[in-house]
C-alpha cells in the first residue's frame, strides 16, 4: 500500500538570478579596487622615487655646498685676520699693506700649487713677525720658502721660519740654514758679514735670497706643472670660488642664529607633550625630498589597504 504512495515535491528559484547579478557587481567592483590600488601604489611610488632623488640630488649637495663654503671662507678669513694681526703687532715694518700681500698671496697661488689661504696664514705672518725683512726683499722671500718647501718636502710654515731667522739676522743666520744642506760659500759669507757691517742689512739679506736661488728657485713653478700639481690648482680655483660663495652665505648666518635662538627660547618654555609631538612630526617637514619618500611609502600602503 506504501509503495503505491508518491510524493511529488517543486521548487521555484525565485533568488538565483539576484545572486548571480550581485557576484557579477562584487567582481566589478573587485576589479575597481585593485584598478585603485595599482594606481595608488604606482603613484606612492613615484612619490617615494622624486623624494629620495631631490634628496640625494639636491638636498644633501646643497647642504655640503654650503658647509664646505663657509668652511673655505672662515679658513680665508682666519688667514686675513692673522696678517693684519700681525701688521699691527709689528707697527707695519715690512713696508706693505693687508691688501698688497694678499694680492701677492693671489699671484702666488696662480703659479704654484699652494692655495692663497695657506700662503697668507703659514708664509706671510709668520715672516711678518720678522721685522728686519721688507719691502722687495718680503716679496722676495716668499717666494722662496715655497720653493724650498717644495723641494725639501716641509711644510710651510717650518720653512718661513727658517728662512725668516736667516733674514732677521744674517750672519748667524745662515748658519742653520747650512744645517739643512743650504750651502754659502765662503766669499758668500765675507760679503754678507761686510754688508752687515755697514748696515746694509738688505744687501746682505739679497745675498742670502741669491744663494738660496741657485738651489731652489722655480721649484714651486715647476711642481704645479705636473698633473697632481694641476689638479691642486684646480682644487684651489674651486676653493676660491667656495669662498666667495660662503662670503655671500655668512650674512645671512646672524639673523639666522638670533631665530634660532628665539626659537630655542619657545621650544623650552613648551609642554612636554607638544615638544615630543614637534620632534616626532617636525622631521617630516625638515627638507622637501624626505618628505616625499616618506608620503610616497604612506600612499603605496594606503593602496595596499584598500
Amino acid at each position: 500500500m506504501m509503495d503505491l504512495l508518491k510524493f511529488k515535491f517543486s521548487a521555484e528559484d525565485a533568488t538565483g538570478s539576484a545572486f548571480a547579478a550581485v557576484r557579477g557587481q562584487l567582481r566589478g567592483v573587485d576589479g575597481a579596487l585593485a584598478s585603485v590600488q595599482e594606481r595608488v601604489t604606482r603613484m606612492g611610488r613615484s612619490m617615494r622615487n622624486i623624494g629620495a632623488g631631490m634628496t640625494a640630488g639636491v638636498t644633501a649637495p646643497l647642504v655640503l655646498l654650503g658647509r664646505q663654503s663657509l668652511s673655505f671662507y672662515d679658513a680665508q678669513v682666519s688667514a686675513e685676520t692673522k696678517v693684519l694681526t700681525a701688521i699691527e703687532s709689528t707697527g707695519g715694518a715690512a713696508g706693505l699693506s693687508a691688501a698688497q700681500l694678499g694680492d701677492m698671496a693671489a699671484q702666488l697661488e696662480l703659479l704654484t700649487k699652494f692655495g692663497d689661504e695657506d700662503i697668507l696664514s703659514d708664509v706671510t705672518a709668520q715672516l711678518l713677525t720678522f721685522t728686519n725683512v721688507q719691502g722687495d726683499v718680503f716679496a722676495r722671500a716668499q717666494t722662496s720658502i715655497l720653493d724650498m718647501s717644495t723641494l725639501l718636502e716641509t711644510d710651510l710654515s717650518s720653512s718661513a721660519i727658517m728662512l725668516g731667522k736667516a733674514l732677521q739676522d744674517p750672519i748667524s743666520g745662515i748658519s742653520a740654514l747650512q744645517r739643512v744642506g743650504i750651502r754659502f760659500s765662503d766669499a758668500q759669507k765675507d760679503v754678507i758679514a761686510s754688508l752687515v757691517e755697514t748696515g746694509d742689512v738688505a744687501g746682505a739679506q739679497a745675498v742670502i735670497l741669491d744663494g738660496i736661488d741657485v738651489q731652489f728657485k722655480g721649484q714651486a713653478e715647476a711642481a704645479a706643472s705636473t698633473p697632481l700639481g694641476r689638479w691642486a690648482q684646480l682644487n684651489n680655483a674651486i676653493g676660491s670660488v667656495k669662498e666667495q660663495l660662503g662670503a655671500e652665505i655668512t650674512p645671512f648666518l646672524e639673523p639666522l642664529v638670533k631665530i634660532l635662538g628665539e626659537a630655542v627660547a619657545w621650544f623650552s618654555e613648551l609642554s612636554p607633550e607638544i615638544k615630543r609631538n614637534i620632534v616626532i612630526f617636525g622631521g617630516l617637514a625638515a627638507a622637501l625630498g624626505p618628505v616625499l619618500t616618506i608620503l610616497g611609502l604612506m600612499t603605496m600602503g594606503l593602496g595596499s589597504l584598500a
